[in-house]
């Protein structure tokens, strides 16, 4: 077999032999072990409410309690109901400034304390991260009433270095 034939075959090996990357979204919800929350007596869970993530969310008044994930990946997304009043969470990522997330259902009129008007969906993210350790934390911001955590998705990226691909015409 002459280099020509060689050289040939290893390209077609090649077109159907590559490195890829894989992205995989993780949803945790707000009872999920990987969460921490501090202290945990300062954390309640509400009421069953369908128009929450898996059906209910954590709350805290405390302005010292957080609540923690640590996770590796390149994009994290905040998910939560919205409210017919002004309520606002803090989110922190990493050595970031905080950033206060509001949860206000501008579509709605307002309604002091009212339940949920909004199913819980995207209300923050930070993309495009180094695909290494992040930590974020959701606390109560400075002035404000409450903090709430209902849903967390974190997308990991693995390196998948022999996957077969169809890549030649």
């Amino acid at each position: 077999m002459g280099t020509p034939t060689k050289l040939f075959l290893f390209l077609i090996w090649c077109c159907f032999l590559s490195a890829v990357n894989a992205d995989f979204n993780i949803t945790l919800d707000d009872s999920d072990p990987l969460i921490v929350y501090d202290p945990p007596t300062s954390w309640t869970q509400s009421s069953s409410n369908d128009l929450d993530f898996d059906g209910h969310h954590m709350l805290t008044d405390d302005p010292s309690a957080t609540a923690t994930l640590t996770f590796t990946g390149t994009a994290i997304y905040y998910l939560s109901p919205l409210w017919p009043y002004r309520l606002n969470t803090l989110i922190t990522l990493d050595d970031q400034p905080p950033v206060l997330v509001s949860l206000r259902d501008h579509n709605q009129p307002v309604v002091e304390n009212g339940p949920e008007t909004t199913a819980s969906q995207v209300v923050w993210s930070a993309t495009g991260l180094d695909n290494v350790e992040h930590t974020l934390v959701i606390s109560v911001g400075n002035g404000e009433d409450v903090a709430v955590v209902d849903g967390l998705l974190y997308v990991i990226r693995y390196f998948l270095p022999f996957v077969f691909i169809f890549c030649c015409p």
